[in-house]
């Protein structure tokens, strides 16, 4: 079951004690809601997993406790599904919540397999392991004899091992998949995973699971996670977005899709954003770290310099259509435009042009003209399958119209 919200609630604190022992109601209800989240609650064993990694990452001994949008990362990661798809935008404790859990779950299940890496590049991916993973977990046992794992940072097969026989590891290239079995793949900054490259590694990663059903997981599961991409949909014959295409499935209630999203909606544009006053309400409505993570002043300075594209995606959780091949005009913004009222009258002195579909599988004529008040209309006076209709209508129409002017 997929719920959608509309509930704006405080930001949360943080809950700094006790919140893994019968508070995790309170903490996931906290703050935000969510627009979309799965109908799930994480067991007791995955709190336990998350308390594990919370700890092993030091995130326990930073002062701020847990919040809200993270019990819900959870929740939406334990839901026992093929798939766990989460979006959050930028400074809402993302992907420290993911990793943590999944550290944990390493820790407090043996023999799990999973396989970390990022959409961006494999570069990228061991970067942020050795910076924000293993780094923690060196300082705090600064000497290796004491560690409770294993830490190996050779460049190429970075990982943590366990000695209950679990494995964290890197992956960074389609070919380090061929050959593994994997409990888990985590796939972060999803967004950014699309076309030739989309279809490279999910062809390599995806059948490393086929026989790991029920051997540690009941079920196995990839988790696609990230800001908004450029792009819905891959150019040509590309493949689309991993991150666009697994994030509709679970709204359109997959049941082997588990979501989490965090967003200002579907088919928002630049105009939607103009001005910070158009702006404002949106980022409060849609961002979970606000108030305790990050600031809306922090938010709005970034406003104030970054592409407003870019700030769509990265902070309101809204997909471009970059290279996209399905229109011009979103959905939405069409079925707004729609007239209530009977349709214009076409003047004899429009303008019209032919427009021919690929294969000359359709055809359509459409006119222009401007009122008298100056008002440009433009409007699509008729469509049909094929084309041989189009001489006849053409002749039929110009005879009606001598007037009529022609483009092609």
């Amino acid at each position: 079951m997929v719920a959608s919200s509309d509930t704006v609630a405080e930001p949360s604190t943080g809950l700094q004690e006790g919140f893994f022992s019968g508070a995790w109601d309170d903490l996931r209800t906290s703050g935000l809601a969510p627009r979309i989240a799965t109908d799930a609650r994480a067991d007791d064993a995955a709190i336990r997993a998350f308390e594990a990694g919370f700890k092993l990452m030091r995130l326990d001994v930073q002062g701020r406790g847990a919040f809200g949008q993270q019990a819900r990362i959870v929740d939406c990661l334990s839901a026992g599904r093929r798939y766990a798809v989460i979006i959050l935008p930028r400074q809402s404790a993302k992907t420290t919540s993911i990793e943590g859990y999944l550290l944990g779950l390493c820790e407090t299940t043996p023999g799990l397999q999973v396989a970390y890496m990022s959409g961006t590049t494999g570069k990228f991916a061991r970067s942020h392991f050795l910076t924000k993973i293993a780094a923690p977990i060196e300082r705090t046992w600064p000497e290796k004899a004491d560690r409770p794992l294993t830490v190996h940072k050779t460049p190429g097969m970075e990982r943590i091992e366990w000695p209950n026989g679990s494995t964290f590891r890197v992956y960074g290239t389609p070919d380090d998949f061929r050959g593994t079995s994997q409990d888990v793949i985590w796939i972060d900054e999803a967004g950014e995973l699309e076309g030739a490259r989309r279809t490279e590694f999910l062809s390599a990663a995806q059948p490393t699971q086929d026989t790991r059903h029920g051997v540690v997981l009941e079920t196995p599961l990839m988790i696609l996670s990230g800001t908004a991409g450029k792009s819905r949909a891959g150019q040509g014959e590309a493949a689309g977005n991993a991150l666009w295409d697994f994030l509709e499935l679970g709204r359109a209630g997959d049941p082997a899709v588990s979501i989490l999203e965090y967003s200002a909606g579907v088919d928002l544009t630049l105009e939607d954003i103009e001005t910070w006053e158009q702006t404002e309400p949106l980022v409060r409505a849609s961002h979970p770290g606000v108030g305790t993570l990050t600031t809306l002043e922090t938010i709005r300075g970034n406003y104030a310099t970054m592409q407003r594209a870019t700030f769509l995606s990265e902070y309101l959780g809204i997909f471009g259509d970059e290279g996209a091949s399905q229109g011009l005009i979103l959905p939405a913004k069409w079925r707004d435009a729609a007239l209530s009222a009977a349709l214009p009258h076409v003047p004899d002195d429009a303008g019209l042009a032919l427009a021919i579909g690929y294969h000359e599988a359709a055809g359509s004529v459409c006119a222009a003209w401007r009122d008298e008040e100056g008002v440009a209309h433009i409007m699509v006076v008729h469509w049909d399958e094929g084309t041989r209709w189009m001489p006849s209508w053409v002749q039929a129409f110009t005879t009606k119209r001598p007037k009529a002017t022609f483009a092609y």
